[in-house]
């Protein structure tokens, strides 16, 4: 199997041997085996099978665990099982496109113990391998600890939205000016970015009870002294959640002003055309009426019908026209 592995281990709050890659599964074994230390392992997966008995089998993780952590898509959730914690997230890459970061992020799988983390996913995650960078920089500020690391993981997911949804909104100023200035725009394209912000609320809103269940105190994972850390992770989800809501109701106003200035123009227009109708119908009525050509008419034979005509169809047209000027309807 094709792998990409690094890991850390720690002994005693010293970080030993450096940045490993490639590890053989007889390596990752080993440093599971050493309780005072302290291992990431970031998996790749290129063979599901071959890492579904590796996870079951060598770590001993229970198997629909494995399944979750193995499945694309899932939905974020915290499961506990005897020896640990199984968490699924929802990983965005903030340095592509907000449309693209939100449509596909990366489902990865964390696996926790006292001593032992490892993440899994299906392609190479760039905010782990920058959260991997940040940890060899200051490994005495994470020591030994999982849940420690665990806050470094969580912290860096949460914040990662911020990016994704400021671009986001950046786009939405732009609609907003346009409405500003008058002009229109493509309907399409705040319909994609509202499907944005729907995919971005669906993914986030699970990480936020993920986060709420760590919190527990039936859980006895989180100490009294790393509490407030994920207590402040907790409100960034909150923040995120509320700018994700805040961006929706804008977009739903913009919107709202788009379809009222179409039909506050299409008003203006059918009130142009009711006015030239009346007033044509007005001409109309003469010419229809001098049109007849009875016999009995007077003004048939009169030399002047004919101009006495278009004076009439125009002095009522006129009169049409200032009377509704007068009344406000032009």
């Amino acid at each position: 199997m094709e792998r990409e592995c690094p890991a850390f281990a720690y002994r005693a709050g010293i970080l030993e041997g450096g940045f490993f890659r490639h590890l053989e599964f007889d390596d990752f074994v080993d440093a599971r085996d050493r309780p005072e230390a302290l291992v990431w392992i970031d998996l790749t997966v290129r063979e599901r099978e071959l890492t579904r008995r590796f996870l079951i089998q060598d770590f001993g993780f229970h198997p629909l665990a494995v399944q979750d952590a193995l499945s694309r898509e899932e939905r974020p959730s915290l499961h506990q099982s005897e020896n640990g914690f199984f968490l699924e997230l929802a990983v965005l890459d903030p340095s592509v496109a907000p449309e693209k970061a939100a449509e596909i992020p990366a489902d990865v799988g964390i696996f926790v113990r006292s001593n032992l983390v490892v993440t899994v996913c299906d392609q190479p995650v760039p905010l782990l391998r920058q959260v991997f960078g940040s940890w060899a920089d200051r490994p005495q500020e994470v020591g030994p600890r999982a849940e420690v690391l665990l806050h470094e993981l969580l912290d860096h997911v949460v914040d990662s939205y911020f990016p994704v949804i400021d671009r986001l909104h950046d786009q939405i100023e732009d609609l907003e000016d346009q409405i500003y200035q008058g002009t229109h725009f493509e309907v399409g394209a705040a319909l994609s970015i509202k499907r944005n912000l729907l995919t971005l609320r669906r993914r986030l809103a699970p990480l936020r009870d993920v986060l709420n269940g760590l919190l527990r105190r039936d859980l006895r994972f989180v100490t009294a002294d790393l509490a407030p850390y994920y207590q402040d992770v907790y409100d960034h989800s909150l923040r995120v959640l509320e700018n994700l809501d805040l961006g929706r109701d804008l977009l739903s106003t913009i919107l709202d002003a788009q379809l009222n200035m179409t039909s506050n123009r299409l008003n203006e227009v059918m009130r142009v055309m009711t006015v030239a109708a009346t007033v044509l119908m007005t001409m109309a009525l003469v010419a229809g009426i001098y049109g007849m050509n009875f016999e009995a008419m007077p003004e048939l034979s009169w030399p002047m019908g004919y101009a006495f005509a278009w004076a009439l169809m125009l002095v009522l047209a006129g009169f049409e026209i200032w009377l509704f000027r007068r009344k406000g309807w032009v």
